[in-house]
């Protein structure tokens, strides 16, 4: 069987339709935020609210030729259109030229943000004080599906905090960042190089082993799961160019989201599972934009796109 024939029929055991090259859905792309100015300069590390209405993401701004007169803050808007939410809880305590209110993570129920600022703090959405959680230090904070723990980063490792209060514990020992909790909240997904490159693990929430889930020479960071646990979307450049990537957990079989010259990354699934925020420079400055269509990232051995490649 010529291997064309093959894909083809693979495609059709999974269920999918096949007519024309052109004719299956394509990713579509939707620009969320509009920052464009010489101050304007970067917008990172997006993250869903549980009911997918609202985005959270770190907007940082440069006063051109004065590095410390950098400022960071946490913008929240309504994933629909852009239109922004009021969060008054920003940390004033941290200094210029520091990472500045960065790394938002929602509560389950949306009333509060987790966030970085020379330690983790929380800040309630109607209120304009925000409360520094546990010791200094640490950051990148990602809120756990049943909302009594927070993971983040801390020193040579991923550690988890009470969110009522009480001492860190440690889940992992090693160069490790990024942590992202599964929707069941049995994993957490981080990046790490105790292999010797940055790539994707995954370890019980509850304590264990890491399990490798990507192996290049490239560097894969800042996972997120698919709602349904089977999947993890996270950054790499193993194309040469920084691009989104998804991978199967349970075979560690891939499929590239986006293509092309411009950056992409920072990715979040949205709670549904029919979104994926993640910013891009593909505008001109860093901004949020959304992905949707995704029932074409089969991320099988044969995904629709490899099937219009070897059809055509």
């Amino acid at each position: 069987m010529k291997l064309a024939n093959y894909w083809i029929l693979l495609a059709l055991a999974a269920g999918w339709t096949l007519g024309q090259p052109g004719d299956a859905p394509a990713i579509e792309y939707r620009q969320l935020t509009f920052f464009g100015s010489a101050v304007d300069v970067d917008c990172s590390t997006p993250a869903w609210s549980a009911d997918a209405l609202q985005v959270a993401f770190t907007h940082v701004w440069i006063q051109p030729g004065n590095w410390q007169e950098t400022r960071s803050t946490i913008v929240i808007v309504r994933a629909s259109d852009g239109s922004d939410v009021p969060f008054a809880s920003q940390n004033p305590t941290c200094s210029p030229g520091s990472p500045l209110n960065s790394h938002p993570s929602f509560s389950p129920d949306a009333s509060k943000l987790a966030f970085q600022c020379n330690g983790l703090w929380i800040g309630a959405l109607a209120e304009t004080l925000a409360v520094q959680l546990g010791p200094a230090g640490g950051g990148d904070p990602d809120w756990s599906p049943d909302g009594t723990r927070i993971a983040f980063v801390g020193d040579d490792g991923i550690f988890l905090v009470p969110v009522a209060g009480g001492s860190p514990a440690r889940l992992t020992a090693g160069p490790d960042k990024n942590p992202a909790w599964s929707r069941d909240g049995a994993w957490i997904a981080f990046a790490s190089s105790r292999a010797g490159s940055w790539d994707i693990w995954i370890v019980p929430s509850a304590g264990g082993e890491p399990q490798q889930v990507t192996s290049d020479t490239a560097d894969e960071i800042r996972p997120s799961w698919s709602p349904d646990g089977s999947l993890i979307v996270f950054d790499s450049d193993r194309s040469g160019n920084h691009d989104l990537w998804v991978v199967r957990v349970a075979n560690s079989s891939l499929s590239q989201v986006t293509e092309g010259a411009d950056f992409d990354g920072d990715a979040a699934w949205s709670p549904d599972g029919r979104q994926i925020a993640f910013v891009s420079n593909r505008s001109g400055t860093a901004n949020v934009w959304i992905a949707s269509e995704l029932g074409t990232v089969g991320v099988e051995p044969a995904t629709w796109s490899r099937v219009k490649r070897f059809y055509r």
